[in-house]
Formats: C-alpha cells, sequence, structure tokens
C-alpha cells in the first residue's frame, strides 16, 4: 500500500510546522509558515467530495433563490463520483458568482425568507473558505529531553552522583531509531552518552532492529573485543522516557562519508584499516554454546554454519520481508528472487559475522584511524561476499575491486569468487524496492509517521529497478568464474 496524495501533504504540513517553530530567523519562519499555508490549501484542494458537495449546495441555494424571486429554476450541473477535482473546483467558481447574483437581488426583497437563504449562502462561502483539515501534528514519536526529566533518570543509572545535562543533541537522520547525544558532567568529568530509542513503527523488519536485539548484539560484540560503542543498559519501559532505548558510551571521531561513498578524499592507510576491520568482523568466532551469543538474534543465525545453508537462509528472510512489506507485486522483485532461490552458490566454506551495513556512514573516524563501527541492527551470520559488495561498490571511486580484495585477503580474510560477489549484487538491489515498499505501506498506515521513511522509496527504489537486468546478466556470466577475484 502505498500513501495517499493527502498522506503525504499531511507529512509536509506536519514539517512545515515543525520547522516553522524551530526556525530563529523571522524570515525563514515566514517561508515556513506560508508552505504550510500553502499545503494546507493543497490538502483541501484534494478533498473532491467535499467541494463537489459545496458545489451542489450552492445549486441548491441559487435555485431556491431564483424561487424566492419567482424567476425560472436553472439547471445547474451535478457531478457524479468519478468527475476530477479541477472541473469541480471551476464550476463552484461559476455557481458562486450565480450564487452572488441571487443574493444581491434577494437583498433588495425584505422578507425573513430571503434573509435566511442570504445567511444560509454567506455561511456556505465561508465553509467553502475554511481549512477543514485541522492542524497537523508532526509524529508522536519522540523521547522525552527535558532536561530536569532526563537528569533525574540518569541519576538513577549513573553511578557517580547526581549528573548535569551539559548538552543535548538528536543525530539527523535515522529511519528505525532516534539517536541522542547526550554529555553529562558528574564525578567522573564530563562525557558521553549515546541514546539509541526505538521508533512505534519503523520500514525494516531485520531480526535486530529492536532496541533489545541491538542490545543483546552489541554486548556480544563488545566481549568479543571488536571497536564497538559499550553498552551500557537497557530501557525497556517506555514510560520512563516516552520510548524504549538503549544506552552506550560515546564513540570519538566522526563519519567521512555515507553509504554511498565517501565525502572526501580517504588515505590509503585508513581505507586499509577500514577493511581490515571488516576482515576482523568476519574473524570473531561463533560459539553456539556462548551464552551472549544466544541471548542476542545472532545465536539462530549460528546455526547455518556453512555459506550455501546460510544464503540460501538469507534469501528466504528477505523474501517474508518483502511479503511483509507487500514488495512481491513488484515484477523485478518477483524476478529477482526468481533468480536468486534458482542460483544460490553451492559453497561449503563455514559462514561468519556479517554486519549488514558496514560503510562509511557507520563508521567513526577520528584523527584518520577508525575509532568505531556503528548501528549493528542488520548484523547476522552469513557470506562475507555479503557485504564485500556493498563495501567494494563504495570505495569505487577510491579503489578498484581486485585492490580492495587483495588488502582484505591481507588482513586475514578469504579470497571470495566473483560468483558470490555478484549473487549478492542481486539480492543487494533487491533490498531497495522491498525496503521502500515497507516504507510506504508504513506512511499509508501511521497517520503519525513523519514522512522521512518515504526517502527509502522515493530516492533509492529507481535505481535498483533500473540495475537488476544488468546485475542479473553479470551474475549469470560470473557463473562460470567459480575463482576468487585475487587469484
Amino acid at each position: 500500500m502505498t500513501p495517499t496524495d493527502l498522506r503525504l501533504i499531511d507529512g509536509l504540513r506536519a514539517a512545515a510546522g515543525t520547522l516553522a517553530a524551530s526556525l530563529i530567523d523571522p524570515a525563514d519562519a515566514e517561508i515556513a509558515n506560508t508552505m504550510r499555508i500553502v499545503l494546507d490549501e493543497l490538502h483541501k484542494r484534494r478533498d473532491v467530495a467535499r467541494y463537489r458537495a459545496a458545489h451542489d449546495e450552492a445549486a441548491d441555494l441559487v435555485a431556491a433563490g431564483l424561487a424566492l424571486l419567482g424567476l425560472p429554476a436553472e439547471n445547474l450541473p451535478r457531478f457524479g463520483d468519478d468527475v476530477d477535482g479541477d472541473i469541480v473546483r471551476a464550476a463552484i467558481d461559476c455557481v458562486a458568482k450565480r450564487l452572488a447574483e441571487t443574493v444581491a437581488a434577494l437583498s433588495d426583497v425584505d422578507d425573513a425568507p430571503a434573509i435566511a437563504l442570504i445567511d444560509r449562502a454567506l455561511a456556505w462561502e465561508a465553509r467553502l473558505w475554511r481549512s477543514n483539515v485541522g492542524p497537523a501534528e508532526a509524529s508522536a514519536a519522540a523521547l522525552d529531553l527535558a532536561p530536569e526529566n532526563l537528569a533525574a533518570y540518569l541519576a538513577g543509572r549513573l553511578p557517580d552522583g547526581s549528573p548535569e545535562i551539559v548538552a543535548v543533541a538528536q543525530v539527523p537522520g535515522g529511519f528505525s531509531k532516534i539517536t541522542v547525544l547526550v554529555t553529562v558532567r558528574d564525578g567522573r568529568g564530563e562525557h558521553g552518552i549515546v541514546l539509541r530509542a526505538q521508533k512505534p513503527v519503523a520500514p525494516f523488519y531485520m531480526d535486530g532492529a529492536d532496541v533489545a536485539s541491538e542490545f543483546e548484539a552489541l554486548r556480544f560484540l563488545h566481549a568479543a573485543g571488536l571497536p564497538v560503542a559499550e553498552p551500557l543498559w537497557l530501557e525497556d519501559d517506555a514510560s520512563r522516557l516516552g520510548l524504549r532505548f538503549l544506552a552506550t558510551t560515546r564513540l570519538r571521531g566522526r563519519n567521512c562519508g555515507d553509504f554511498l561513498g565517501a565525502r572526501e578524499t580517504l588515505p590509503d592507510g585508513l581505507v586499509r584499516e577500514l577493511i581490515a576491520t571488516l576482515a576482523r568482523i568476519h574473524a570473531v568466532p561463533l560459539d553456539v554454546g556462548d551464552p551472549l551469543l544466544q541471548r542476542s538474534h545472532l545465536g539462530k543465525w549460528a546455526r547455518h554454519d556453512r555459506i550455501a545453508d546460510a544464503t540460501a537462509h538469507y534469501v528466504r528472510y528477505w523474501h517474508a520481508i518483502a511479503e511483509r512489506s507487500q514488495a512481491l507485486s513488484s515484477p523485478a522483485v518477483a524476478r529477482g528472487f526468481a533468480w536468486l532461490f534458482a542460483n544460490v552458490p553451492d559453497d561449503d566454506a563455514p559462514t561468519c559475522l556479517i554486519h549488514g551495513d558496514f560503510g562509511l556512514h557507520n563508521v567513526m573516524v577520528d584523527d584518520g584511524r577508525l575509532a568505531g563501527v556503528l548501528d549493528w541492527e542488520a548484523c547476522h551470520v552469513g557470506d562475507p561476499a555479503d557485504e564485500l559488495f556493498l563495501f567494494t561498490r563504495a570505495l569505487a571511486p577510491i579503489a578498484d575491486p581486485e585492490r580492495i580484495m587483495a588488502w582484505y585477503v591481507e588482513a586475514g580474510g578469504t579470497p571470495i569468487s566473483p560468483r558470490r560477489l555478484n549473487y549478492y549484487a542481486v539480492l543487494a538491489a533487491l533490498k531497495g524496492p522491498i525496503t521502500g515498499a515497507g516504507a510506504l505501506d508504513l506512511v499509508a498506515s501511521h497517520p503519525d509517521l513523519d514522512l522521512k521513511a518515504t526517502e527509502v522509496a522515493y530516492r533509492f527504489v529507481q535505481p535498483s529497478l533500473e540495475q537488476m537486468p544488468a546485475l542479473i546478466a553479470a551474475a549469470e556470466a560470473a557463473r562460470h568464474h567459480p575463482f576468487p577475484v585475487s587469484e
């Protein structure tokens, strides 16, 4: 299900209202308010039934006025349910002019029926101009970040006395979670805490998307010695600050790109460190008897210890997400899954830990060195070809695939065949229309959800659909090249 025009306009109205309230510069606030007012009008214009009823009411008033004046009735048009809104609005202009002429004539008639009809005509015009759409409300998903409430909450969580809230900032972005950076001053001095809060609804249905799942995964990853933020606690009671959330320490540094690639020139040393970190992630031992592993969603994934089995399971997993997202009506998605199911690489190599969204948008860099890896909600156990393909694509302007694979192998990674890399290129392309369909379905189904989720669909689905035939053709060709890229 996709959101209606009215739903999209409502979301924009809410965003414009929030923007207008937050802007300091009066000129900017005025522009935002103008946007909201125009969006109110566009919302009203999309309500064709309302305009049709208004036209018919005006036509009835004209007929009643002509009867009071002793004039013959006029055959004014009436419209069915399937009429175009622009036609009805043009007809209203005509009937309003005729009603104005009728009111002018009745103004010379001094009796109660004429006065009552004039009053009805004026009330009709006032209703026509009324917004009739109510205030646009922003998304209800929000943490309670009032300093006094946040300080009182943290006093019960932090071991070093009552904290002073130094700064609070919500990080832009984030489709499934709200990320807030909190700087506090307490007995330990000044330090940062990150709160990752669960939105009531999100466009992604991955196993690790829930804050509880991600928190347990972080505990396992931190214990394994990976460069991740230290998990501090899980707040599973949404009544405490408005939403469920997990808390971690704050990593130093900044992002140097997005999932499409780098925003700046990256030195070879940093690129090699990132690739070595990926190899390090893939080398984490997965002991099914590890209680930390079993407490997280990774426990059930670790049962698949052979790449062929894990890949088949992963494709079924995404097929279930596509079904839940109502994406299976897409011809490209249907074609992609048919090819994937028929061409699972028969590989006995062992599986490994997969980040699931490893890229420049999910790593922190400090002083030219990797400081840590963020956002583990997509982590699972599978084929390293999955994220090697995606990361290689993101680094394409910086280093060619052969060079990246050589660095990966040098860091301890296992060489990966072109067949497996191209197989996951097809699956990666499917994720765009699947998550896009899920995002649109959620926006259509939840009036209080902000429109950010629609970016997944309106920005990223089309390129995936366009690339699908070429990716399948390349994957077909790669079936005849089973040897690793590095050989």
